[in-house]
């Protein structure tokens, strides 16, 4: 909720509302959604011919404001917001006066008291994502510093996104712009354990076979083959 002003004494003007009658603090310009309970509020008057400045405090989420941006005001007066901020992957939407982007603003109006903070709205850009090379995937349009999937094939380890499809230089892990990405797999492989033997372990990879090794032999036991289970 932004709060009205009040019509001032003659020869004075407002000049904020406060949580105490000493005026100290921070000037109280909206009551934040979800806020409950009672509030009281106090009115600041000065003379008419006093001039306030209230500060512009900027909150830009990892962005960069545009050079020149005010950082102050003075109280009573317009002041159009011609401030941007940029952010890699990101698309400005604006100003707000609060952190959930409800209010927004675009001028400092005659009625704005004290000290205001503008919250910068970014929204993630979209790319367009090419994949080859994995079962299921195709074209995707993810949002920028999206975690790419991790793709599965039987008997194969996937060992990430490149750019080329010989698959060399630096995988690609987060989506950071419109692009074909080649899967790159290596064949897995396995280790087979002989369970109550002293035969050493073998490592297979997925589709080969190994050479069946001699029987064992434990006295008073006879051998009756190999199993997967106890």
């Amino acid at each position: 909720i932004t709060l009205p002003n009040p019509t001032a004494p003659e020869g004075k003007k407002f000049a904020g509302w406060y949580l105490n009658a000493e005026y100290t603090g921070e000037v109280v310009n909206i009551i934040a959604k979800g806020t409950t309970g009672d509030i009281k509020l106090y009115a600041k008057y000065v003379d008419e011919g006093v001039e306030v400045k209230g500060k512009i405090n900027y909150e830009l989420f990892g962005a960069t404001l545009s050079e020149g941006a005010p950082t102050e005001y003075v109280q009573g007066t317009v002041l159009e917001i011609t401030a941007t901020a940029t952010k890699a992957g990101y698309i400005f939407k604006g100003w707000y006066l609060d952190e959930t982007m409800t209010i927004e603003v675009k001028e400092i109006s005659a009625s704005m008291t004290g000290d205001i903070t503008l919250y910068a709205k970014l929204e993630a850009d979209v790319y367009e994502i090419t994949f080859v090379g994995a079962t299921g995937l195709d074209k995707q349009t993810l949002a920028y510093g999206t975690t790419l999937p991790v793709p599965s094939e039987t008997g194969w380890k996937f060992a990430g996104w490149y750019e080329n499809p010989e698959c060399t230089g630096e995988a690609v892990t987060t989506v950071t712009k419109s692009v074909t990405l080649y899967a790159k797999w290596v064949v897995s492989e396995y280790k087979v354990t002989f369970n109550g033997t002293t035969l050493p372990d073998v490592e297979v990879k997925h589709g080969e076979r190994i050479e069946k090794p001699s029987n064992p032999t434990k006295t008073g036991y006879t051998f009756v083959g190999w199993y997967s289970d106890n």
